[in-house]
């Protein structure tokens, strides 16, 4: 676990705003991995965390696409349960989901724990901390596809090239966690049809969210 040496910030989970169409934020620090999807094209995807806040940043053939869920000056703090939206850089699906859980003081540490452990079992992870303030941690865990039921990490086989190659899905999952609110925002997200998309040619046009989601 990386620990951060700037101040904490006091937010909670009605400050959080999530966006797909903010640009980079400056990270305190960041795990990036390199991927191959089914069709043998190149993937970036960066886990970045802004402090208390997070962005997920996947690039390939010329096309990104920029998570973020952060406190945004620019925009009316928004967290949706459930946020389709189709068309990313050619013919990619993100499906963004939410929930925050209320814990309380006597069991929030020991949840904060198992959050830490379960996401520095992903092979990629980014997982910090604030000295001073127990149970204040933000964590990403990159994994494969959440309809494939697997835990974060599994499903992908490293190269010769030593780059893991995946299916045509990714999926990563975000924890936040606010002691003083007694708060635990989890979020997952699923990016599927890659097998097209993030090619050169592919361009983002995306769509609204489907008004029967479901949230989890």
């Amino acid at each position: 676990m990386h620990s951060l040496d700037v101040p904490f910030a006091d937010t909670a989970a009605a400050d959080l705003t999530f966006s797909l169409a903010q640009g980079r934020l400056p990270s305190v620090h960041s795990t990036v991995a390199r991927l191959t999807a089914r069709s043998g094209h190149a993937l970036r995807v960066e886990l970045a965390v802004l402090g208390c806040s997070h962005q997920v940043i996947v690039t390939g053939g010329g096309a990104e696409l920029i998570e973020t869920l952060a406190c945004l000056p620019t925009a009316d703090p928004t967290l949706p349960e459930s946020r389709l939206t189709a068309g990313i850089a050619g013919t990619g699906v993100h499906d963004f989901r939410s929930r925050v859980d209320h814990v309380g003081t006597d069991r929030f540490l020991a949840a904060v724990d198992d959050i830490v452990a379960g996401a520095q079992r992903a092979a990629h992870h980014a997982v910090v901390d604030f000295p001073g303030h127990p149970g204040a941690v933000t964590a990403l865990a990159l994994g494969p596809s959440a309809a494939a039921g697997t835990e974060a990490g599994a499903g992908a086989e490293a190269g010769a090239d030593g780059t893991q190659r995946v299916g045509d899905a990714l999926s990563w999952q975000t924890w936040h966690c606010y002691p003083q609110h007694g708060e635990i925002v989890h979020t997952r997200t699923a990016l599927t049809g890659l097998e097209h998309a993030f090619r050169p040619t592919a361009g983002a046009h995306p769509c609204p969210a489907r008004p029967s989601e479901v949230s989890i």
